[in-house]
C-alpha cells in the first residue's frame, strides 16, 4: 500500500506544479482592464495594485503597454505646476521638465500617471478606494457604472 502512494503523491505534486505555472499570473480585473479598457477595473487597480514608486515595468505588467505623451506634454506640465500651486497636496513631488507621462486608456477618455526617472509618483491609491471592478467572477456586475470620472497625472483628479 505504501509502495502506491509515493507514485501518486509525485503525480499530485507535478500536476499542481503544472496547474501553478499555467495560473494566470495577473489578476482578473488586469485581464478585464487590458480588454475593455474599463475605468472601473483600471480605478480597481490603481487602488489594490499600482504604487508610487512602482516602475514603468512593473506597472505596464498589471495595465498593459502604456502610450508616452509626447504631444502636449509641455502645456501640461504647466497646467499641472499651476494646479499644484494651489492643491500641492495633489503633487508632494512636484512636476519637473524631466518627468514623463504615460497614458491609458479609459473608455471614452484617457487616464495619465506620471514618472521620474521611471518610477510612478504622485500616485494615491486612496483616490481610487471607492472603485471596485466592473466583472467579478462569472460576469455579475460590480459597482455602479454611472460613474465617469476621468483621473489624470497619477491619481489626482
Amino acid at each position: 500500500m505504501k509502495q502506491a502512494a509515493i507514485p501518486v503523491l509525485v503525480l499530485v505534486a507535478i500536476v499542481g506544479l503544472a496547474i501553478l505555472t499555467t495560473w494566470p499570473s495577473t489578476s482578473l480585473e488586469a485581464h478585464h482592464y487590458q480588454r475593455f479598457q474599463d475605468g472601473k477595473s483600471l480605478y480597481a487597480l490603481l487602488h489594490s495594485s499600482i504604487r508610487s514608486g512602482d516602475s514603468l515595468e512593473v506597472v505596464e505588467r498589471t495595465l498593459g503597454k502604456s502610450t508616452p505623451l509626447v504631444e502636449g506634454a509641455a502645456e501640461l506640465r504647466v497646467q499641472l505646476r499651476q494646479e499644484a500651486e494651489h492643491h500641492p497636496e495633489r503633487c508632494p513631488h512636484g512636476i519637473y521638465d524631466t518627468d514623463t507621462f504615460v497614458i491609458y486608456p479609459v473608455e471614452n477618455s484617457n487616464l495619465l500617471l506620471q514618472f521620474r526617472n521611471g518610477y510612478l509618483i504622485n500616485h494615491d491609491p486612496a483616490m481610487f478606494e471607492q472603485f471596485y471592478p466592473q466583472q467579478e467572477i462569472g460576469g455579475a456586475a460590480g459597482a455602479d457604472s454611472s460613474f465617469t470620472e476621468v483621473v489624470e497625472v497619477g491619481g489626482q483628479s
